[in-house]
């Protein structure tokens, strides 16, 4: 994967009292880099104040500072399934305010929304602006949150955000993950007392329509990103898709002909 970078503002109150900004950022990196930022984004030369420790920390010997500062944190996560719970676009409270799973199920949903964000929105927007907005949520809020814009004649339309489209993608994998069950022989089927099996035919339906809600809504997305970008500068430098691009075809999840 290319380098990700975090960007974090910080103001006197954040310092600890030996007047230290300090970064924790819990999850196995490699290639990392920082970079400090006064309150005029001009960089402070001072890399002998910066202090990575192994238990996934940075620390910042900044000493009292004036207004707000801005630390860049460039890191590279090898295997995109390793994303912090913390750094998930949709955590799980999220998804239960869309599409809510099973509370059972809490504890698989982390690898769920970790996979469906590396391999869709990788997809969907490209690996260059996914990166850029999984680590700069903050600076995205109208593309996550969904927002008002005007189209191409001049109506006002709505686009329900990137979070919408990944709680349906995620629940259409939840749907398989669901259906099977990994065991020491191999994958079976979930069964339950005085509860009636699905078919994998019906199983396959109802991904395949949860996936054709979050794709739909990303039709509107696109459309607010090609026409953001209409504008000088572009509103968002990193999207390069136009809107004759078409989205791939469905992954089904879990579910195989033969499982029955």
């Amino acid at each position: 994967m290319k380098p990700v970078t975090k960007k974090i503002t910080f103001t006197n109150a954040d310092l600890n009292g030996s007047n230290q900004f300090v970064y924790d950022f819990n999850f196995g990196t490699t290639s990392i880099s920082v970079k400090w930022y006064d309150k005029n984004l001009i960089e402070r030369l001072t890399a002998d104040l910066f202090q990575i420790v192994s238990t996934g920390q940075v620390i910042l010997n900044c000493g009292p500072i004036d207004g707000t500062n801005t630390l860049l944190f460039s890191y590279q996560i090898d295997d995109p399934t390793l994303i912090p719970e913390s750094d998930l676009i949709l955590p799980f409270d999220s998804q239960q305010l869309i599409k809510p799973m099973s509370i059972n199920n809490m504890d698989k949903y982390n690898m769920i929304a970790r996979e469906v964000e590396s391999l869709e929105l990788d997809k969907l927007l490209g690996y260059a602006f996914y990166q850029d907005v999984s680590a700069n949520q903050s600076d995205y809020s109208d593309l996550l949150n969904g927002c008002q814009f005007e189209d191409r004649n001049k109506n006002l339309v709505f686009h329900r955000g990137l979070r919408y489209v990944l709680a349906y993608l995620n629940y259409a994998k939840y749907i398989g993950e669901s259906y099977v069950q990994d065991t020491f022989t191999g994958f079976v089927q979930k069964t339950r007392q005085d509860s009636e099996r699905i078919s994998a035919g019906d199983i396959k339906r109802l991904q395949q329509e949860n996936r054709e809600i979050g794709f739909n809504a990303f039709e509107l997305i696109r459309m607010y990103l090609n026409k953001e970008n209409e504008k000088t500068p572009k509103t968002y430098p990193l999207w390069n898709c136009t809107s004759d691009k078409k989205i791939y075809k469905p992954i089904f999840y879990g579910v195989k002909k033969t499982c029955l």
